[in-house]
């Protein structure tokens, strides 16, 4: 059964801890139609539909179940990204899987799986798979989304 809009959804870290979440009610194509004009990007693959259901971080921490956080609350996405069982990879390099945190002033404010490495010469081109808010799901280099924090990796320990 989906669950109405607004509505609480319970979703646990790997500790056991409830992570606070819920499910949005679905974007207007007037509101898609306007934040893609506000964003500009090209060289992305788009993988699905836009939706209010779950957002970047319901996709990662909630497999498209939920928003995290709903609307309206704080969560403290480094500590959420620890009780789930993942660390920093620091300089490691990432590999297909990891996840990719983008962190602005401080705080996370983006996260995605790495969905492809590629190798250009000696240089890495990281693919990302993340959810743009409720514009749908994408395919993109690590630089080319709408996010501008600096990216970092985390793996399951």
């Amino acid at each position: 059964m989906l669950q109405p809009p607004h509505e609480a959804f319970r979703v646990y870290a790997r500790d056991g801890s409830r992570i606070l979440a819920d499910v949005g009610p679905e974007p207007s194509a007037r509101a898609v139609a306007l934040a893609w004009q506000n964003i500009g990007l090209t060289g992305t693959n788009p993988l699905r539909p836009a939706t209010g259901r779950y957002n970047c971080h319901g996709l990662v921490f909630a497999s498209r179940r939920a928003n995290i956080p709903p609307v309206g609350a704080d969560i403290d996405i480094h500590e959420l990204l620890g009780r789930d069982g993942y660390e920093n990879l620091g300089e490691e390099p990432p590999h297909v899987g990891d996840i990719v945190a983008y962190r602005l002033d401080g705080e996370i404010e983006h996260t995605g799986f790495v969905s492809r490495v590629e190798k250009v010469g000696a240089v890495p081109v990281v693919y990302v798979w993340s959810a743009w808010g409720g514009l749908g799901e994408f395919e993109h280099k690590v630089k080319d989304c709408p996010y501008t924090g600096k990216p970092e990796y985390w793996r399951h320990k």
